[in-house]
């Protein structure tokens, strides 16, 4: 519909502008109509979001330990995982993008090309991470998560449900692989609960460190 077309194109507009501009252009405008508009983009915006994330049949935990440095990647295809820095530090480069991440935060990150990380040279980093591994779509776009920060201070619920999908491990079986999927989409929920909470300047969590 011609709706949705608009929709469509109003995101791939905010696609272009930094996560910064785009919020404060939302504030600028003081005519009801106009933020009525917006919020509904924002929330059409999420539902893509979410339907992306249900797509996803399976998803993959870990952690690891970067002892002086190193690098993983690149990664040369679309990509979405969701990554804790629980000590040490990295940067991490999204399709030309680069990135800091510091300890105590937590990122989503989400690649159509090429995804590298590059560790901290002068101390040890260990990273635990939530990567999906079947069921991304070939053209990997969402507009509206370009609208959020990539990294934000890791909430308890993110530590909480992070731990519980690296503790299963590779454990087989449909209950293991359901339960893991549950958590792989709460934990991307999660993250963007809490970006929603950023961007309306309500508090968040405090870092865990």
């Amino acid at each position: 519909s011609r709706a949705m077309q608009g929709i469509r194109h109003f995101l791939s507009e905010m696609k272009q502008l930094p996560p910064s501009e785009v919020i404060r252009v939302s504030r600028m405008y003081r005519n009801p109509l106009w933020k009525v508009g917006f919020r509904v983009v924002c929330e059409l915006s999420y539902v893509i979001e979410m339907n992306l994330f249900f797509s996803i049949t399976h998803f993959q935990f870990g952690e690891t330990l970067y002892q002086g440095g190193g690098q993983f990647g690149p990664i040369l295809r679309p990509q979405l995982e969701f990554v804790i820095v629980h000590s040490g530090g990295a940067s991490v480069t999204v399709d030309g993008d680069a990135h800091r991440l510091i300890e105590g935060y937590a990122a989503l990150v989400l690649s159509r090309r090429r995804l590298l990380y590059s560790y901290r040279e002068d101390r040890d980093t260990r990273v635990s991470w939530c990567e999906a591994t079947e069921g991304l779509p070939p053209a990997l776009s969402v507009p509206g998560l370009r609208t959020f920060p990539l990294a934000l201070p890791v909430s308890r619920r993110m530590l909480e449900l992070q731990k519980i999908g690296v503790d299963l491990g590779d454990d087989a079986g449909l209950a293991s692989d359901a339960l893991r999927r549950a958590l792989g989409v709460a934990v991307c929920q999660e993250f963007l609960y809490q970006a929603r909470r950023l961007r309306s300047d309500r508090p968040i969590h405090q870092a865990v460190r």
